[in-house]
């Protein structure tokens, strides 16, 4: 056998390794994205969740909201900071779900019932006095969202919620 036979033999191996080591990693990053936008719909689930413990474990947190359905002029000082501080909480948490779809860390279609969620609890008076005197507190892209569905005209979804 010559040497260029041995040459071009050891070149044809070495781009077959190539090609599989490539198709291996093409098939390995697949693998990571799905696990990765997994965990990543797991955790804003979890924390979605939270927005409805924090009342539930609470009942003077649900009497508070259900108060400020007509308004916030129904509430006195102490009751307006506790209710900015949960409108707060669940719109940032709303967010954060709009930032990771908007990254691509998760499907759009896992997550729009967390928006609606969101959404539909400006039909509720008191939240939508809070929304208009707090957008200065969350980013302009998710500020144009969250108005631009109102404008399109919000639903209650939740019992209780909205009048």
């Amino acid at each position: 056998m010559n040497w260029d036979a041995i040459g071009a033999t050891g070149e044809l191996i070495g781009a077959i390794t190539v090609m599989v080591t490539l198709i291996y990693l093409v098939i390995q990053l697949k693998q990571n994205t799905r696990a990765l936008k997994s965990s990543t719909f797991q955790q804003v689930s979890n924390v979605m969740a939270q927005n409805w413990e924090v009342i539930i474990a609470n009942p003077d947190m649900a009497a508070l909201f259900l108060k400020a359905a007509s308004g916030l002029k129904a509430l006195d000082e102490k009751e307006r900071f506790l209710f900015g501080a949960i409108a707060t909480m669940l719109f940032r948490r709303v967010e954060t779900v709009y930032t990771q779809e908007a990254l691509g860390a998760i499907d759009a279609r896992l997550t729009a019932g967390f928006k609606q969620s969101c959404i539909s609890s400006l039909s509720h008076a008191g939240m939508r006095e809070w929304w208009q005197q707090s957008q200065a507190a969350f980013s302009s892209e998710f500020v144009l969202w969250v108005n631009k569905e109102l404008e399109a005209g919000v639903q209650p979804i939740h019992m209780g919620i909205g009048r």
